[in-house]
């Protein structure tokens, strides 16, 4: 009888579907979207569809790719428009497992393997583990990220164009006064800044194709010409691989004190650098040559200079980790007051936080708009404290939401 049959298989699907945990029904779409996304992402040889489970399966591949399709998902999931409106801009951590078993649903169906979730969680906590090594602790530390007004810094750049820093050489001023230029255009990362050599920068024409770093060029260059910068590696990008060969573009506004572009200028004309060095010498360099910053001199040095600016107890809570901070929430504040295009993965992508958003927003970018946001991001005033709305731009926000993920497949494995 085929109807019965029909009713029978029916009745099986209704039974079957009826044992899903509570809440997790509808997620079932939902986690096969994200799963594939991730796995899209990762190249063209990984399969969200993984193998069948009567197949020989790598057991460890299996669990390495939920631990790191759990991770991607919790990291990018955006908050459910209850949690948005109480100012959340992230998922919550449990969003990230409902989405994990719904795929792990659809591969049941499809008679595709299912790993341990106990060995998945082992694995996610050992990764946890290795991300805060990795970064260092002080990077987990909790504390209020202090950002800089434009007030103040416009008053640090004045202290070293005017050459009024008690205890710096002319050399210290003329490095510091691009550097800081750089470093609130950027936000990059005080372990970075100090790799960056001269060629990491070059002037570039009408077509955007780079130009000889001559002293004829440096001086020929105007309001409105384009500088080209890139990135060196990171402990975010320990091989330069994701952000080595995306470009940042700077552009040349005499009329911005903040502007990176002429402060270049002005330093490569007073401490040029020969043609065959520029991939020797630092960028930006204690005697304008080829001596490099140390970590502990570029720190004291930023120290003596900004408490000399803008007083020692502003001075106190602000690092050149408050760059970085300050970039992101004038960003937002851009956006709050009317621009409506700078989105999270735009500030993502000046400040070089991989996402998926950052990299598709990146990739529509010309040089043109990707000097206007930086424009933007040193001609805002970002106020004295980050934005609670700050997207994730820091190992911090990531490991908090990885180890509630822990927290919860704990529990539910219990």
């Amino acid at each position: 009888d085929p109807e019965r049959l029909r009713a029978m298989i029916v009745g099986a699907g209704v039974t079957r579907d009826a044992g899903i945990a509570h809440g997790s029904k509808g997620a079932d779409e939902n986690g096969f979207k994200w799963v594939r996304e991730f796995a899209q992402g990762m190249g063209p040889t990984v399969r969200w569809m993984r193998p069948f489970a009567h197949t020989a399966v790598n057991v460890l591949n299996e669990v390495w790719f939920t631990v790191l399709a759990l991770c991607h998902i919790c990291l990018h999931i955006a908050p459910s428009a209850k949690r948005k409106a109480r100012g959340f801009t992230v998922g919550q951590p449990t969003s990230g497992l409902q989405a994990i078993y719904g795929w792990r649903r659809v591969m049941r169906d499809c008679g595709r393997h299912l790993c341990d979730m106990t060995e998945v969680l082992r694995v996610l906590k050992g990764l946890c583990l290795q991300y805060r090594a990795a970064y260092g602790p002080e990077a987990f530390l909790k504390q209020q990220a202090m950002v800089f007004s434009l007030d103040m810094l416009h008053a640090i750049s004045r202290a070293c164009t005017a050459y009024r820093v008690p205890g710096f050489s002319a050399a210290w001023h003329d490095a510091w006064a691009a550097k800081h230029a750089h470093l609130a255009s950027t936000g990059t990362r005080k372990d970075e800044v100090i790799r960056l050599l001269r060629a990491h920068f070059v002037w570039v024409g009408a077509d955007f194709q780079p130009l000889p770093s001559t002293q004829e060029v440096v001086s020929s260059r105007k309001d409105g010409d384009y500088l080209r910068g890139s990135s060196t590696e990171s402990k975010c990008d320990p091989l330069n691989l994701h952000w080595g060969h995306h470009k940042q573009w700077f552009r040349l506004d005499s009329s911005n004190p903040m502007s990176f572009a002429l402060h270049w200028r002005n330093y490569e004309l007073k401490h040029p650098c020969p043609a065959a060095l520029r991939s020797s010498w630092p960028a930006f360099s204690p005697s304008g040559d080829h001596v490099f910053f140390t970590h502990a001199s570029s720190a004291n040095a930023h120290r003596q200079l900004v408490t000399y600016a803008i007083g020692e107890a502003d001075a106190a809570p602000r690092t050149i980790h408050s760059y970085r901070a300050t970039l992101a929430s004038a960003l937002i504040k851009a956006r709050a007051e009317g621009r409506s295009d700078i989105a999270d993965g735009i500030i993502q992508a000046l400040e070089r936080w991989r996402s998926v958003e950052a990299m598709r927003n990146y990739e529509h970018m010309d040089p043109s708009t990707y000097a206007d946001y930086v424009s933007i991001g040193v001609s805002t005033d970002a106020g004295h404290a980050a934005s609670g709305q700050m997207p994730q731009i820091e190992p911090a926000d990531s490991l908090a939401a990885l180890d509630a993920t822990v927290q919860n497949l704990t529990a539910d494995l219990n």
